[in-house]
């Protein structure tokens, strides 16, 4: 997987690394547009309402840090949704922490499809 690094121009609620990937450039409300396919798939992790605006953590097999991304609230045909999207990862084994201290939930990604944890 490729992301951009970048230093933390901003703080964080959970204790972790001030530098490490980011991939969720978003819109609150607005579609996701996903190029999945090949080999690149997305992990759609639907949460709890009380994690709106929170991070959920992504890790390897190995258990090394990848990204994280933000939840955010959505609402489609009438329905609430709280959810946090990792839009293009490469097929294989990921490790989810959806609150601080959590166990990681175990998530297989393949390729040219979108894999749902639902961590309600």
């Amino acid at each position: 997987m490729s992301v951009a690094v970048h230093e933390h121009p901003h703080e964080h609620p959970r204790e972790h690394p001030h530098e490490h990937p980011h991939e969720h450039p978003h819109v609150p409300q607005a579609g996701a547009v996903l190029d999945i396919g090949g080999d690149i798939g997305a992990l759609l992790v639907i949460s709890a309402g009380d994690l709106d605006g929170e991070e959920i953590q992504l890790y390897d097999d190995s258990g090394a840090l990848l990204t994280h991304t933000e939840v955010h609230r959505r609402t489609t045909a009438r329905t609430l949704t709280y959810a946090g999207l990792f839009p293009a990862l490469t097929a294989g084994e990921y490790a989810v922490q959806v609150r601080p201290g959590e166990q990681h939930r175990r998530v297989r990604v393949t390729g040219g499809s979108v894999a749902v944890l639902d961590a309600r």
